[in-house]
């Protein structure tokens, strides 16, 4: 006993239909426009379906010549929502070219269901490896693991429609109508069914977990400088310290102020501070090492976190970076604006920093040190 097949496009029909006006509706007066395109495609799909449904009640270059080309268009935009998602250059010709072949070919089979069969199940097939080859390509955009919810889909329909295709070969008597209740039509309809759910899901969740990401990231940047903020350089600090005080391996803090911001807020206004903060993060970052982690501490000072450094490397990396400071002026509306650094440094000590906050308060010490002996200088907490 096989489903009823005009039962499972209705199915399809209906699924594809609530997909589609729930994602539309979501992102109705958004700017999310791959998943515009792809609540677009779930509802071309059911139009699609609507017509194969209709076969022998419609004229056949409706339900024949319409109803695979919207199914194909339908595979296209996904594929063309996922290049959005992606944010690549969209690859038009491989999106809509299989469109062409069904285009081509399907004039000359219209009184062949098998041959149809065959052919435009290569072309599905061919669509659904070209989704897969897409999500493979910019897998490195995709955060989470919503895009493993489509390939799983694509790639089970691909089978379907590739097994159909070689059914169809084998046995093309099987295939004498597209509703004959049999294996070979009610696998695809239920596997269809399954995928689209699948996709669909797996789209939404993507770009869910693409947001999410961007979220976690912006709380723990400084939107001014693009570096860690304070709370993200602090929890660097905490698990920094925690693996000095457990592997007794050397960490080095600097705290870094600019010398007199104020006077240059004053003198030449806060877009030429906000432009001096920009420059030193940029001339730091420059030249700090791969593993070392710099965040805004806050207003114009800055911790810099050197995992595995002692003391004499801390200080030979802080008055590196205290001397390029000193040779980079910063471009201002009215002429260059010559910018000073200060540097506390406290390198880990297990007897005495028994805390993050008391290494930071040592730190701070040789900070205020460096200020009273002149500024534009290192001193050693």
């Amino acid at each position: 006993m096989h489903p009823d097949i005009p039962t499972l496009y209705m199915m399809i029909i209906t699924a594809s239909l609530a997909m589609g006006f729930a994602v539309l509706f979501v992102v109705r007066g958004t700017e999310m426009r791959g998943l515009k395109i792809w609540g677009g495609a779930m509802l071309i799909n059911a139009i699609s379906h609507t017509l194969f449904i209709l076969r022998g009640q419609i004229p056949d270059l409706l339900s024949i010549m319409l109803g695979n080309l919207l199914l194909a268009m339908t595979l296209a935009l996904i594929q063309l929502a996922i290049f959005v998602f992606q944010q690549r250059p969209l690859a038009y010709l491989r999106v809509w070219f299989p469109m062409a072949l069904i285009v081509v070919a399907f004039p000359f089979m219209m009184d062949n269901l098998s041959g149809r069969i065959i052919v435009s199940g290569l072309i599905y097939s061919l669509q659904c490896a070209l989704i897969l080859h897409t999500l493979w390509l910019g897998r490195q955009t995709a955060p989470g693991r919503g895009h493993y919810l489509i390939a799983i889909g694509t790639s089970t329909l691909a089978t379907v429609f590739l097994c159909r295709s070689i059914a169809a070969m084998l046995r093309p008597a099987d295939m004498s109508s597209l509703f004959a209740q049999n294996l070979a039509n009610a696998l695809p309809s239920i596997i269809g069914f399954i995928s689209i759910v699948l996709a669909t899901m797996g789209y939404v969740l993507m770009n869910k977990e693409r947001a999410d990401e961007y979220n976690r990231i912006m709380a723990m940047q400084d939107v001014l400088t693009g570096i860690a903020n304070r709370r993200a350089i602090l929890d660097a600090l905490d698990r920094h310290f925690a693996l000095a005080q457990r592997s007794n391996r050397p960490l080095t803090l600097l705290i870094i102020d600019i010398d007199r911001f104020k006077t240059i807020n004053d003198t030449f206004g806060h877009l030429a501070g906000d432009a001096v903060i920009k420059a030193v993060t940029v001339t730091m970052t420059q030249r700090l090492r791969e593993q070392d982690l710099v965040g805004r501490y806050g207003g114009e000072e800055f911790l810099v976190i050197l995992p595995d450094t002692g003391a004499d490397g801390g200080r030979q990396l802080a008055e590196t970076l205290r001397h390029a400071v000193e040779l980079t002026p910063v471009n201002g509306a009215d002429g260059p604006i010559a910018v000073t650094i200060s540097i506390g440094i406290r390198t880990f000590d297990v007897s005495s920093d028994k805390t993050p906050d008391m290494m930071i308060s040592h730190a701070d010490t040789a900070l205020y040190l460096a200020k009273n002996n002149g500024r534009n200088r290192v001193e050693v907490g």
